[in-house]
């Protein structure tokens, strides 16, 4: 909705709006209108050297925009304005997720609320293995970890549990993502550590001292090279957004397989 200048104008500089504008020619009467984007300068003035042209004053206040056809121009102004329209985000999956009930609900709230602004329809039911697959391609799987910590244990003090599950994975002939929901960490000398590959897990030190980095990326590493598994860290607030990436890329794997077995028929 355009909202006028004389009525109010934005609170933040240096910001990008949507502007209604209106000039007209040396010797006309009659106004043209014109729509652009502009940045808003407040009572800034602009630099006529640097590239950049000012769309006129209102009230003492300035915008500003990469378009050089308004220069020259004998009269203009910028009358309305209004925030720029969200950006258009294409549908990530046209399928429903599987969440498993194991999953906290306070833990997945983030992750339900993403699903949710992309339309993608979800269930909450137990899964045989994992937390994250898509009914219509189960054997693309995600496991969430909430932080290394989590698969550290899971590689040490529950790796009963952890070698059952990897055995139902081979069973179902599935393949796993690990989603370590941690994307950084301080190594024992204070140096801050992206978490980029398996690999990078070595510098990590246990809080609570009972096993190292080296001794869970040796394990994790003996795990992807005997089942079919990878490793993928993220920032928790992205987690619903990597899922979704991972179980698309993981149905588009599937139609491919199934077009190349059809055409081998």
């Amino acid at each position: 909705m355009w909202i006028p200048c004389d009525v109010r104008m934005p609170e933040s500089e240096s910001d990008y709006y949507l502007v209604s504008g209106r000039m007209r020619f040396q010797g006309e009467i009659e106004y043209e209108y014109f729509v652009d984007v502009a940045k808003y300068l407040g009572e800034k003035s602009s630099n006529w050297l640097d590239g950049t042209y000012p769309l006129g004053n209102t009230g003492g206040t300035e915008w500003e925009t990469w378009n050089d056809w308004y220069e020259g121009q004998n009269e203009y102004e910028i009358v309305a304005w209004q925030p720029l329209p969200t950006p258009y985000q294409e549908k990530h999956l046209m399928a429903t997720i599987q969440v498993d009930t194991r999953e906290k609900q306070r833990a997945i709230q983030n992750i339900l609320k993403t699903f949710e602004q992309y339309e993608v329809n979800y269930i909450q039911s137990k899964m045989y293995v994992g937390d994250y697959c898509l009914l219509e391609n189960p054997l693309c799987i995600i496991d969430r970890k909430q932080n290394i910590a989590e698969i550290a244990h899971n590689a040490t003090t529950g790796h009963g549990r952890m070698k059952r599950e990897l055995k139902r994975l081979d069973d179902m002939n599935g393949q796993m993502t690990f989603l370590i929901e941690q994307k950084t960490y301080t190594d024992p000398n204070g140096t801050k550590r992206t978490l980029n590959s398996l690999e990078d897990i070595m510098y990590w030190e246990n809080p609570h001292g009972c096993v190292d980095g080296i001794q869970v990326y040796k394990i994790l590493d003996a795990w992807q090279h005997k089942h079919n598994i990878s490793y993928r860290f993220c920032d928790k607030r992205t987690t619903g957004k990597v899922i979704l990436e991972i179980l698309n890329r993981g149905m588009e794997t599937k139609q491919i397989m199934e077009k190349r077995n059809e055409a081998f028929r």
